[in-house]
This record gives C-alpha cells, sequence and structure tokens, in this order.
C-alpha cells in the first residue's frame, strides 16, 4: 500500500513538472508567431479573427457540454464512458458548427463586420476537429501523462506559423490566420489519435451518458462563467467600437 502511494506520488510530481513545461510552451509559441505576422497583417485582419473566436469558444462550450472534465474524473467503466463522451461530443461537434454556419452572417452583422462571415464559416471547422479529439486529451489527463500531451503541445506549437507568415507574406491576409489555425487543430488531431491506443466502437450506454451529461452540465455552467470573464469585454468592445491591435 505504501509502495503504491509512493508511485503514485512520484508519477504526480512528474506530471506536474511537464504539466508546467506544456503551459511555458503554449503561453510562448504563440506570441513568438504574432510578433512575425504583425509586421505582415493590418490590425483588421486581427480583429476579424478575434470577432469569429468570441463565437467559436462560445460554442466549444456546447459541443463538450463539459464531458471531457467527467471522463477524468468518472467512476463509470472507462472504455463505456469513453465511448459515450465521443460519440456524444462528435454529434453536439456537427450540430453545433452547422448552428454557426447558418448564423455566421447574422454573427458578423451583430459586430458590423462582413468580413468575419466567410471566415467564421472556415474557422469553425475546428470545432468538429476539436471533437474528434476531446476523448484522447482527456485519457491523457487521466492517467496523469503529461509528458505525451508536452510533446504533442511542442509539434503543434509553432506548425500554425510555418502557414501563417508565408501566406501573410504572399498577401493572403486574414487567411493566413485561418490557414495557421486550422493547420494546428490537424497536426493536434493527427498526434492525438497516432500517440492514443484508444479507439471508438460503435456502441452507447445510455445509463452512462445521463450521468456523465448531469457532472457535465455543472461543469459547462462553470465555463460560461469563466467564458464571460474572458470574453464579455471583448463582446462589447467588438460590438460597439470593433477590434484594433
Amino acid at each position: 500500500m505504501k509502495d503504491s502511494v509512493q508511485a503514485t506520488t512520484a508519477k504526480a510530481t512528474r506530471s506536474l513538472k511537464w504539466s508546467a513545461l506544456t503551459e511555458i510552451v503554449s503561453r510562448t509559441a504563440s506570441p513568438i508567431v504574432l510578433v512575425v505576422l504583425a509586421r505582415l497583417l493590418t490590425p483588421d485582419d486581427f480583429g476579424v479573427v478575434a470577432t469569429s473566436m468570441i463565437a467559436i469558444s462560445l460554442s466549444q462550450m456546447f459541443w463538450d457540454a463539459g464531458l471531457s472534465k467527467a471522463l477524468v474524473q468518472t467512476q463509470e467503466p472507462l472504455d463505456e464512458a469513453s465511448n459515450v463522451v465521443f460519440w456524444t461530443n462528435t454529434f453536439l461537434g456537427v450540430l453545433v458548427y452547422l448552428v454557426l454556419l447558418l448564423s455566421a452572417p447574422l454573427i458578423a452583422t451583430f459586430f458590423h463586420s462582413p468580413a468575419s462571415g466567410p471566415v467564421l464559416r472556415v474557422l469553425g471547422l475546428q470545432i468538429i476537429i476539436g471533437s474528434l479529439t476531446s476523448v484522447q486529451q482527456a485519457l491523457f489527463i487521466r492517467d496523469l501523462d503529461f509528458r505525451g500531451l508536452f510533446w504533442i503541445k511542442l509539434l503543434t506549437a509553432f506548425f500554425p506559423g510555418l502557414f501563417s507568415i508565408p501566406m501573410a507574406f504572399f498577401g493572403y491576409g486574414v487567411w493566413a490566420l485561418v490557414a495557421g489555425s486550422i493547420a494546428g487543430q490537424l497536426l493536434n488531431l493527427l498526434l492525438l489519435w497516432n500517440y492514443s491506443s484508444w479507439r471508438p466502437k460503435f456502441q452507447y450506454n445510455v445509463p452512462c451518458a445521463r450521468k456523465m451529461l448531469c457532472f457535465g452540465l455543472w461543469v459547462m455552467a462553470e465555463a460560461f462563467g469563466g467564458w464571460l470573464i474572458m470574453w464579455g469585454d471583448g463582446l462589447v468592445v467588438g460590438k460597439y467600437l470593433g477590434f484594433m491591435i
């Protein structure tokens, strides 16, 4: 028993170190790429993407429905719970993207930004991509395998810049940012599926789904509060003043 506790403590300590490294990479890579892009793109280009990200970040709460965190903590049979999360998130991801696809012109009108409509429709594809990776990422966290997540984050951190910077240099404007973002999400999808041994099965445990959704709804409510703190001022600024860098 004592050996088991010591092993768990050691694993948690190692995971904390890798988690800190992952946070450092995620917070340093993006600014470095943005510094380069800021010299090649206009403030309006960044503003259009910022407008789109408000809607996409809000929609993320609905396609995930708090199920990723529920999977990390669930006491249900892991394989059954993983299938519930995968199929629920995939269904909700497609549904939310279709809503975003149809409402893009209305969102663009709300922000007085006609250019954000087409951008939102393309950038919104990362909703579906994200829904296909939620289980694998949650399982890495559940197993305290932050080392694996670190290498995935490291490989994907600078990858968007390989698309965005050349496209910005050749005058593609806002689409350089869009292409970089989608490319980064696709690489993240490929790496998570490659490094994770879990694969979905065509099964769905309804009682398990009910229990996880009950937990997930509280997580989603908390996430909405976080969204208001993070994006609430941006929503008002984008509506009445527009985004400027």
